[in-house]
């Protein structure tokens, strides 16, 4: 009989993996890396946009952006259990940056400090959503010490929105659909345990995922009326006709032969981004019976986007001076 031999988990004390918060723990969870482990237990993805980042005569820890919905997340650190000050923080850091997001992580959540952000769930419209979240350390015997970001508070209807799929009464027909069609994604994406996180649905054309830079988003589209769907990525932000003139320059040879050869380069300068595209024509959103094919066709297409620009776009870099 064969026996099987496994090791044992052992929590790690917090300061033997960052000694100082600001020093170590906050520029570690900025990286992007880090902060795709952080989103994988919020539900959601996480591009890092600055870290001290200025609001006033005071300074937040991580800024980071929401590529679904392109708004800011704040990110607020403790290595210690929560306090008063930083839960006056995030409420005044969050209203000068105008976040919708806001993470408040610490080693461990008194009962009062959970209790407030419920609250303030609570009380707050839709679009704000607060997060407690505790950090732990573990390892088995002499590995690295791996982190672990629990949720111990959450928006109240969070988790029931990442899986809606009623239509409310003041959508159109249209927005219906739309919002039907995320869903039903998102259902698909579970089912299939896709790499690919479910998003929040929205009664919108097109759904967004991060890509590993700011100013660039990966995205999937729908055209009721013209009858397609597409795989998108959009080049935006301060460099974008620099960077997107150098994806296309150095890569738009090896993205046809290696992805596709219908990818199309879309320059755009009088909008806010340009677009790096791939079509599926007639292809009816509306018609349900086609749902599976068209769900993975996108996931398809989504993760070999990613697989072929993310490292692209995580090199690109421009002159100071440039554009």
């Amino acid at each position: 009989m064969v026996r099987n031999h496994f090791g044992r988990l052992e929590e790690v004390d917090l300061r033997a993996g960052w000694l100082d918060e600001a020093r170590d723990f906050t520029p570690w969870l900025a990286q992007t890396e880090n902060l795709e482990i952080l989103g994988d237990a919020l539900g959601m993805e996480l591009e890092p946009v600055s870290t001290e980042q200025g609001v006033g005569p005071y300074k937040a820890d991580i800024l980071a952006r929401d590529p679904a919905t392109n708004t800011y997340v704040l990110i607020e650190n403790q290595l210690e259990k929560t306090d008063h000050s930083h839960l006056g923080q995030i409420i005044t850091y969050s209203a000068g940056l105008e976040a919708k997001t806001i993470v408040w992580i610490a080693r461990r959540f008194t009962d009062e400090h959970r209790a407030a952000l419920d609250w303030l769930n609570q009380i707050s419209e839709e679009s704000l959503n607060f997060f407690g979240i505790e950090v732990e350390l573990w390892r088995i015997g002499d590995s690295s010490p791996a982190p672990r970001f629990n949720v111990v508070s959450k928006p109240n209807e969070w988790t029931k929105s990442i899986h809606a799929s009623r239509q409310p009464s003041e959508l159109t027909d249209s927005q219906g659909i739309q919002l039907e069609y995320w869903s039903g994604f998102n259902e698909y994406l579970e089912s299939v345990c896709s790499k690919l996180k479910p998003r929040k649905p929205y009664p919108q054309n097109w759904i967004a995922y991060g890509i590993g830079k700011s100013g660039f988003t990966l995205a999937a589209k729908i055209h009721q009326r013209e009858k397609w769907i597409d795989v998108e990525i959009w080049v935006g932000g301060q460099h974008k006709n620099e960077y997107f003139q150098q994806i296309k320059e150095n890569f738009e040879q090896v993205a046809a032969e290696k992805l596709n050869p219908h990818i199309e380069w879309i320059y755009r300068p009088e909008r806010i981004d340009h677009l790096i595209r791939l079509v599926r024509p007639m292809t009816d959103p509306a018609d349900t019976s086609e749902w599976h094919e068209q769900f993975e066709w996108i996931e398809n297409n989504l993760k070999m986007f990613r697989e072929f620009f993310s490292p692209i776009i995580k090199s690109l870099n421009v002159n100071e001076g440039g554009d």
